[in-house]
């Protein structure tokens, strides 16, 4: 389950955002008839590989990456700094065992 919640920026993180030094992201969850049913507001770091790998053992969690081999695998790249190989791997799975707004904040915050 997904706690709601609402991110509050202070002046600094405000210019935090604006220096591209931090993301927030906003994880919604849609019931069959494209409702929210849920959602979690969160503010990452700039991009580092721990985030990224904190990202994605939160969609494994939340169900966006559908399968623990594709998870291991995006981990596993990241440890070994293999940037194109995991960009390579979210458009192969973009849509199939992982939900594309998974690939895309992946890519995004890996592009940074």
């Amino acid at each position: 389950m997904v706690e709601a919640g609402t991110v509050t920026f202070t002046g600094a993180e405000t210019a935090a955002l604006k220096a591209g030094k931090v993301y927030a992201v906003r994880l919604m969850s849609r019931d069959s008839n494209t409702n929210v049913s849920d959602s979690l507001d969160i503010t990452v770091p700039a991009p580092r590989t721990k985030t990224l790998k904190a990202l994605v053992t939160l969609f494994r969690g939340l169900g966006w990456i559908d399968n623990d081999g594709i998870a291991d695998s995006l981990r596993t790249k990241l440890d070994d700094g293999e940037l194109g190989s995991l960009l390579n791997q979210l458009r192969a799975q973009s849509g199939k065992h992982l939900t594309e707004d998974a690939a895309l904040i992946l890519k995004e915050t890996s592009n940074t």
